[in-house]
């Protein structure tokens, strides 16, 4: 299971804390780019892979993001532009 590339691409109205829910394995490119409104992010122990430019311009998120020990492989450029 996987998140699709760019599935949330410009979702402003996502706010908030983002789960990762347990299914997805993969969180593909550009999932979450230019969602300003999350503030924090939520891995699932199950989560594997975090590909390129995931969470750019997300400029919400606030925070220390704690990555499980499953996580496998980080992509690049994965929090361009985050304050």
């Amino acid at each position: 299971m996987q998140v699709e590339s760019k599935l949330f691409m410009y979702c402003y109205e996502l706010k908030g804390v983002l789960l990762i829910p347990i299914t997805p394995i993969q969180i593909q490119n550009y999932a979450f780019t230019n969602c300003y409104s999350i503030n924090k992010v939520v891995f699932s122990n199950k989560t594997r892979d975090i590909l390129d430019y995931t969470f750019t311009n997300c400029t919400g998120l606030t925070g220390q993001l704690i990555f499980p020990d499953n996580v496998k492989s980080f992509g690049n450029s994965m929090f361009v532009n985050c304050t």
